[in-house]
């Protein structure tokens, strides 16, 4: 390998040139948390991101991997119900806002339940109908 970033191709006898990627800085973007609408949250409200980003940061990379925590484990990005309506709360939404909300994603999610299972129903309905004929 040349000290110039090449290196010979045995076959061909011609200098390839070596590419590479460098970066210098990370640029964080801030959003707000806001009301989600996942069905699948067990407990309390479920967070989504808003779309406007309120702040950025731009931090050099080496700076940044210096000072950065150690990477988080899966139960410890969990968040309970509780942290997520005080995130609410502290975001400006009422507590009755968030019971309506938790309501009105609890009623979506049954009615996908129902639906889900409705084509099952049917085909025993129909399977029972075909026996007796």
């Amino acid at each position: 390998m040349n000290s110039d970033n090449q290196y010979s191709d045995s076959e061909s006898g011609s200098d390839v040139s070596m590419r590479s990627v460098g970066f210098s800085t990370i640029e964080f973007h801030e959003h707000a948390m806001i009301l989600g609408n996942n069905p699948s949250t067990s407990e309390g409200p479920s967070l989504e991101i808003d779309w406007q980003v309120q702040e950025k940061v731009i931090v050099d990379i080496d700076a940044y991997e210096t000072n950065r925590p150690p990477r988080r484990i899966r139960h410890q990005l969990q968040m309970p119900g509780f942290v997520r309506e005080d995130v609410l709360l502290s975001n400006g939404y009422s507590r009755g806002q968030i019971s309506e909300h938790m309501r009105s994603v609890e009623k979506e999610r049954r009615d996908f339940m129902k639906s889900k299972r409705f084509p099952q129903k049917m085909l025993s309905k129909v399977a029972k109908i075909m026996h007796l004929k």
